[in-house]
């Protein structure tokens, strides 16, 4: 009889250390799935990670997450408008409704000091508050191409643009690599950005900062968004802002409203002009392979009192100044 272990005398001599091995594997979790033991995971999505504070995951630049004191939370689902119209709402309340530009609409429930907000949506959606604005949207938004400010419920409705009041969504475009830098303009036409939009309304090709206004029918809002979301060639999408300008803080200064009792003027018709006195090009901080053309002189005539306010504009949304409201937003 040989003397040869067999297979069999093989398996139980190493039978204790596979056995301790084992125990080792299990202690360690290493085998769990294979003994049906599902290893903790701790990981979730980012989008719950951030309805649990805003410091917890990173963001794309202009999240309104990464605003001071943003409190973010998660909003539920509800798949239909008919449902958040038909909620029972508090005695004497007031509602607006708001449509977003990514399609989901947004109700407005104000009761005495209480503001409540009715999101009709088929996506995961969230909420961030921060002291001076409420924005609402839904997980995954690029705020790197899109302006917060067309999320921004509360500036949506003070700009006029509860779906009581309006069936469109004022944007301006502008072209990749155009960045912040916007008080010059070069020979580049932008002509055409829009062109491949669904449901918009070209208003006006805004050579000077390289960008398009246009109009988005608020029943188009859905298929626009995804039309401008996958066009590469557009870097930024912004709410055209209306601003209302005011110089109350300074009229005093001047004694403008004394002047206008005392003699009876107003600005009206009064001719002013906007003037360039050029650039030194030699000067060191100017790189003259980026330099641009600047856009001529224009005179216009005042139709309305001189009480124009100036400041410097940081985006393509605070270029085109028109009647309305301004507040400054953070």
């Amino acid at each position: 009889m040989s003397d040869e272990p067999t297979r069999r005398d093989e398996g139980r001599t190493t039978a204790p250390v596979t056995a301790l091995l084992l125990s080792v594997l299990i202690l360690s979790g290493a085998v769990a799935p294979a003994f049906g033991l599902q290893p903790q995971d701790d990981s979730r999505p980012a989008a719950d990670v951030v309805a649990d504070g805003a410091t917890q995951v990173s963001h794309s630049k202009g999240h309104p997450a990464t605003l001071p004191s943003a409190e973010v939370t998660s909003l539920n689902e509800t798949p239909a408008d008919e449902a958040v119209r038909n909620a029972s709402l508090p005695e004497n309340a007031t509602t607006k409704r708001v449509t977003l530009l990514t399609g989901q609409t947004v109700t407005v429930v104000e009761t005495g000091n209480r503001t409540e907000y009715r999101v009709s949506a088929d996506v995961r959606m969230q909420k961030v508050s921060t002291g001076n604005s409420t924005y609402v949207f839904p997980v995954g938004v690029d705020f790197g191409k899109f302006d917060r400010h067309l999320f921004d419920v509360e500036f949506l409705v003070q700009q006029n643009l509860t779906d009581a009041e309006t069936d469109s969504i004022p944007i301006i475009v502008s072209e990749d690599g155009q960045g912040d830098y916007i008080v010059t303009g070069d020979t580049q036409t932008t002509d055409g950005m829009l062109d491949s939009v669904t449901g918009v309304e070209k208003q006006a090709t805004l050579e000077s900062i390289d960008a398009e206004a246009g109009r988005v029918s608020k029943a188009d809002v859905g298929q626009a968004y995804a039309d401008l979301k996958a066009d590469d060639t557009i870097e930024k999408v912004t709410l055209d802002i209306k601003y209302r300008t005011d110089l109350a803080a300074t009229d005093d200064a001047v004694s403008a409203s004394q002047a206008r009792k005392d003699y009876g003027v107003s600005g009206n018709n009064a001719k002013i002009a906007v003037l360039d006195t050029g650039i030194e090009n030699s000067h060191p901080a100017i790189d003259a392979s980026s330099r641009r053309r600047t856009s001529p002189v224009k005179e216009t005539t005042t139709t309305t009192p001189v009480t124009a306010r100036t400041s410097r504009v940081s985006s393509p949304a605070t270029t085109r100044v028109t009647p309305g409201w301004h507040r400054t937003r953070v």
